[in-house]
C-alpha cells in the first residue's frame, strides 16, 4: 500500500530502472506476456532505438511493457494464460509472481516448482516472441507466517538462477521493502497482523 508521494516517485523510480535496464540488455531469445491479470505500458523509445528508427524512416513503432502477476496468480497459473496470449506486440514482459507458490507447510518441493515453473515460462515466452525482452521479478519479502517467509530467499536464489540460465533480467526487490536497518518497511503492508 502506497502511503505517500515519496513513495509513489520511489516506485516510479524503480520501474523506470527496470525499464532502462531491459532495454540496454541485447535480445537473446523470445519471451511472455499475457492478457488477464496485466497492466499495459508503453514505454518511450531510448535513443539508440530513436535515432536508429530515423535512420530508416520508420519512427511509428513504440516499446510497449507487459507486467504480469497479481496478488493471486501462481507462476503456473501465468505459463497457462501465457499459452493462449498474443505477445508479438510487446518488446517487454515483467514477470512478477511467486509468493502464492510458497505453502505454509513444509515442501522440499516448492523451490524446486519455482524452478521448473520460471523454466517453462521462460521458454512459452521465448517461443512466442523469441525478441521480447524478459525481467523475472523477484518475490517480495513476507512479513506474514514465519514458513513461507523462510522460503522467500532459496525461492529468489532459483529464479535467479534460471534468470541467468536463460540469459534474463532478474530484478531483485529485497531492498525496495527493507528500512536501512534491515527490518520490513511496514507501511508498505496493509494490514497490522502481517506483523505478528
Amino acid at each position: 500500500m502506497t502511503t505517500n508521494m515519496s513513495e509513489v516517485l520511489s516506485y516510479d523510480k524503480r520501474l523506470t530502472e527496470i525499464e532502462n535496464t531491459l532495454c540496454s540488455r541485447p535480445v537473446a531469445e523470445p519471451q511472455v506476456a499475457m492478457s488477464a491479470n496485466t497492466t499495459d505500458h508503453s514505454a518511450q523509445q531510448d535513443t539508440t532505438a530513436q535515432s536508429s528508427k530515423e535512420e530508416s524512416g520508420s519512427n511509428k513503432d513504440t516499446k510497449k511493457v507487459i507486467l504480469i502477476g497479481d496478488s493471486n496468480l501462481k507462476l503456473k497459473d501465468i505459463s497457462q494464460e501465457l499459452d493462449t496470449t498474443d505477445l508479438q506486440s510487446y518488446s517487454h514482459a515483467v514477470v512478477h509472481a511467486g509468493t502464492n507458490d510458497l505453502t505454509e507447510r513444509y515442501d522440499e518441493h516448492d523451490i524446486a516448482n519455482i524452478g521448473k515453473e520460471a523454466e517453462r515460462l521462460c521458454t512459452i515466452v521465448r517461443d512466442k516472441n523469441p525478441r521480447v525482452k524478459l525481467a523475472l521479478s523477484g518475490i517480495c519479502p513476507r512479513a506474514d507466517r514465519a514458513l513461507p517467509a523462510a522460503k522467500v530467499d532459496p525461492a529468489n536464489a532459483a529464479l535467479r538462477r534460471v534468470a541467468e540460465e536463460r540469459r534474463v533480467l532478474y530484478v531483485d526487490n529485497e531492498d525496495s521493502f527493507q528500512c536501512r536497518n534491515g527490518q520490513l518497511h511496514e507501511s508498505l503492508y496493509t494490514t497490522e497482523t502481517a506483523f505478528t
